[in-house]
């Protein structure tokens, strides 16, 4: 169509980012149409095609409008997750005003109090661990997110964060099951460990909560001599959907399906968890359950000889 209206009125014609594929490999290209007659203003005997190609700055333009369009969303779903806790926590203040102005002291009044207190406390530490993730992702991009390495038990850092992360929902049920009695001292900074059991469990609890009982299981394993300390966060829930499933530990992913918690957080906890871990040596995965989910890392064991740390980076497979 373009070929014949350059014919008919005898002016070039630009086409611009023209998309074509060759032996599976696209390829973007500035074209232009040029018409050519033997005598000035007579009839269009041949059209000459100027062809460019564009496909890398175009790519890359792409790319930039794509990295434009995902901080629009995130700053869009950062100020509604700040903005969430707000509401109930002014609610609170208004409950708990009324009930300090009411004159009785007794076992109900300083039940409702507690239970206010509670919930007070929780939204407080459900904004402090957004404002947290915040910082994080910008210590990550800075390469500013340092360890305070040392030996730690890997069972006591995986019960703190596990006992975190319980807190958020007093109905869940998070069963700790311990598969080795050996040593499990590994070489790490236990606060950022139990931050990544922490936002493990914590996902298992939004993505599935009615899914029944989350368990988390500490075990060990040995490859290329080198022991590895294996913790794993299995979930009974719907499971990852598919589109998600090769991008789960990118930034920002907060996937939308039936039985997730109403409070989304910000899609950072697992790309912040993969960094954490692969800092420490180790890998994080992925395992595609029936039904459910399955989240695990491993860390390097302190006390054996040193072997090459598993592929750093994060890891997908289905069973």
């Amino acid at each position: 169509a373009a070929f014949a209206e350059v014919v008919r009125q005898g002016h070039p014609q630009r086409l611009n980012e023209v998309r074509a594929t060759a032996d599976g490999t696209p390829s973007v290209w500035d074209c232009t149409l040029i018409p050519i007659a033997r005598e000035p203003g007579g009839q269009v005997d041949y059209v000459v095609l100027s062809a460019v190609e564009v496909t890398r700055p175009v790519l890359a333009r792409e790319a930039l409008e794509e990295v434009d369009r995902l901080k629009d969303n995130f700053l869009s779903l950062a100020s509604h997750e700040l903005r969430t806790p707000l509401t109930p926590l002014a609610a609170y203040v208004e409950v708990l005003a009324h009930l300090l102005a009411e004159k009785r002291r007794d076992p109900e009044w300083d039940r409702q109090v507690g239970d206010v207190l509670t919930k007070f406390r929780r939204q407080i530490g459900y904004m402090a661990r957004l404002t947290e993730d915040l910082v994080d992702m910008s210590r990550i991009r800075s390469g500013k997110l340092s360890l305070d390495l040392k030996p730690v038990d890997l069972r006591r850092v995986v019960q703190e964060g596990r006992d975190q992360a319980a807190l958020l929902d007093g109905n869940a049920v998070v069963q700790l099951e311990m598969l080795e009695n050996g040593d499990l001292t590994t070489m790490a900074d236990d606060l950022r460990l139990a931050q990544v059991v922490y936002n493990l469990v914590s996902n298992a609890i939004k993505h599935a909560p009615a899914s029944g009982d989350i368990l988390v299981r500490v075990s060990s394993r040995t490859a290329e001599g080198q022991r590895w300390g294996r913790v794993e966060v299995r979930d009974a829930g719907p499971g990852i959907p598919n589109a998600y499933r090769d991008d789960l530990f990118q930034r920002f992913l907060s996937p939308t399906h039936i039985g997730r918690a109403a409070r989304a957080g910000l899609g950072l906890g697992l790309f912040i968890s993969a960094k954490i871990v692969e800092q420490h040596r180790g890998r994080i995965g992925v395992d595609h359950l029936d039904p459910g989910t399955s989240v695990w890392f491993e860390v390097p064991l302190a006390g054996q000889p040193a072997g090459s740390a598993p592929e750093s980076r994060a890891a997908s497979s289905s069973r």
